[in-house]
């Protein structure tokens, strides 16, 4: 059950990452285009930034308590 649980929060969690890199993708685009300028791209961007570095934290956070619990269950009794 877990594992299950894990997996779909991961991958909603991957999902928001590739979002916010396609919406800095978007504004570089329209700054290409001539669309918005520079001081606009830049505002939208650093709005961004953090909320990205936090979901990355995060996301190596749960990746790490995954991989311990995984590890420990998987360990069998020890024989001499």
């Amino acid at each position: 059950m877990w594992d299950t649980f894990a997996w779909l929060l991961f991958f909603f969690i991957l999902i928001d990452v590739l979002l916010i890199v396609v919406f800095q993708l978007i504004c570089f685009a329209d700054l290409e285009f001539d669309y918005i300028n520079p001081y606009e791209s830049v505002l939208r961007i650093n709005t961004v930034i953090l909320p990205e570095y936090i979901t990355h934290g995060v996301l190596c956070l749960l990746y790490l308590v995954k991989l311990t619990l995984t590890c420990e269950k998987s360990e069998g009794p020890r024989h001499p």
